[in-house]
């Protein structure tokens, strides 16, 4: 083990743990991958998306510009959707590479600081986190941008020791893709730049060149190695950035835009009241509270519960004294996130997947180092390790969605339904708008950002302006209201397992 400032020599031992977790990963597959949808409306606006690419119609959702997500997972699934289709079995394989991928470079990260013992303990337990490998089989963006956040790290750390031009160009496409993947891979880049203004201005050695290598002048360093990285990546970003958003008239999500969900009381309503003192300080306290739920438990439960904050401030305290300790990338990186999923205006497990993995790294490393001064390294190497396979093994009673397979049989079952006894001049409304269009293969209204915010004379007007003649909702569900109600005037409402399906009798 070397705990580096500067260069890190390979050891045999570590490509041997590096190949065994490859295979571990590998191996795990047809145990980890499902065969169905975890239907969520993102996946199901990335897939539309990625469907729409391929038949050559741009960037859309339902024949509409999609503007809320970047386009960079929807193009990367475009070859696939064009092949195969709409094939769950084969896109969740798709993404959980792309975890096993995460969890060999995680391992590559921690390497150097810990060993690859304690690597590869880390790296378990990343593998066995059930919300992690719930996000592999839902086709989201979510482990995709771990994957090239954590690359994107690595090329960091490499371009700090031995800078060349290819190694540049090569970061910065990472954290271009990375971007493009998804919008929070942007804190990257600040990231970066501290770790390397730390790394010369605090004279970290072996941050820039060899040891004794002439040092060239602040000024020549600030624009070769933060300047111009910085103007490149923002270069290559600015079509995205630039691109204006687009309010769908059936697809209307949770917000309106990023800037209204973090500036006003509502968040799909750009006219709402900017949020004020009180309501920045009850967001935040709720999102702490769930955030620190949620990473004493795996990311599986938000429920408070008395650990929860011991656990979460431990994990936050371990990675400030890595922080203090290293002064790079990969910290700056999770504690950043932290503070913009702090103000966010929901809170969800998913958001806090890197500062999880990140922050259970630091916890390894720093409980490594206090063990290492009690006991030898190599006893320090086994207790952690031991401890961190405990961790791993306890994280497998935990399941966020156990009745995933009979929601998704249900969801299909409502959706064939629907299309077997639906007109098409018959216009069609379901709470997750996205989804239901997926699978019905035409425009569907998207009710549930309104049912979730109780509007129900917006949900009337919109059914009655828009002619809706079939609604399909999840049972129980945030329609559940408006379900009711259209039963007692008359509607016909069809019971599936957990969902139904309302004739509204236009």
């Amino acid at each position: 083990m070397s705990d580096i400032g500067g260069e890190y020599a390979s050891s045999r031992l570590d490509r041997a743990l590096l190949l065994v977790l490859l295979l571990g990963t590998l191996a795990s597959l047809p145990f980890t991958v499902q065969d169905f949808w975890d239907a969520r409306p993102d996946a199901a606006r990335y897939l539309l998306a990625a469907r729409s690419l391929a038949d050559g119609h741009g960037y859309t959702v339902m024949g509409e510009p999609f503007r809320l997500r970047p386009p960079g997972l929807s193009a990367a699934l475009a070859p696939l959707v064009a092949w195969r289709g709409f094939d769950f079995a084969l896109l969740n394989l798709l993404v959980s590479l792309t975890g096993v991928a995460a969890v060999l470079l995680l391992y590559m990260h921690l390497v150097p600081r810990t060993g690859a013992w304690v690597a590869l303990g880390v790296s378990v337990v990343a593998w066995l986190n059930p919300q992690l490998q719930a996000l592999c089989n839902q086709v989201m963006s979510d482990v995709p941008a771990l994957v090239l956040a954590l690359l994107a790290l690595l090329l960091a750390r490499r371009t700090r020791e031995r800078a060349t031009p290819a190694g540049e160009a090569a970061l910065i496409l990472t954290l271009v893709a990375g971007a493009y993947v998804r919008s929070a891979n942007v804190l990257l880049v600040p990231a970066i730049v501290l770790d390397r203004a730390c790394a010369r201005w605090l004279e970290r050695p072996g941050a820039d060149a060899a040891p004794h290598a002439p040092q060239e002048d602040a000024r020549a360093f600030a624009l070769r190695r933060l300047v111009l990285p910085v103007a490149a990546f923002t270069l290559l970003y600015l079509p995205w950035l630039v691109t204006p958003s687009y309010t769908s008239q059936y697809d209307s999500p949770d917000l309106h835009s990023y800037t209204t969900a973090f500036l006003r009381a509502d968040p799909n309503d750009p006219d709402a009241p900017a949020l004020g003192a009180g309501g920045w300080s009850g967001r935040i306290a709720e999102n702490a509270s769930a955030y620190a739920s949620l990473f004493a438990t795996a990311m599986v439960s938000r429920r408070p519960s008395a650990p929860a904050l011991p656990a979460a401030l431990l994990g936050l305290a371990a990675l400030v004294l890595v922080l203090v300790r290293r002064r790079e990338a990969p910290e700056w990186f999770a504690l950043a996130t932290c503070a913009v999923i702090a103000v966010y205006y929901v809170a969800q497990a998913r958001l806090l997947l890197p500062v999880w993995v990140l922050a259970v790294a630091a916890l390894a490393e720093t409980l490594q180092r206090l063990c290492m001064r009690v006991f030898s390294r190599a006893a320090a190497n086994g207790t952690v390790t031991v401890l961190l396979l405990v961790v791993a093994l306890a994280q497998l009673a935990g399941d966020p969605r156990p009745n995933a397979r009979a929601e998704h049989a249900s969801l299909v079952a409502a959706t064939d339904l629907v299309r077997t006894t639906t007109p098409p001049e018959v216009a069609i409304a379901g709470d997750m708008g996205a989804v239901h269009a997926l699978l019905l293969d035409r425009p569907v209204y998207s009710l549930r950002p309104l049912g979730r915010r109780g509007q129900d004379a917006e949900l009337a007007r919109l059914l009655d302006e828009r002619g809706v003649g079939v609604i399909v909702a999840e049972h129980p569900g945030p329609l559940d209201a408006l379900v009711e109600r259209l039963r007692a005037d008359g509607a016909e409402v069809v019971p599936l397992p957990h969902h139904v399906v309302v004739r509204v009798g236009r």
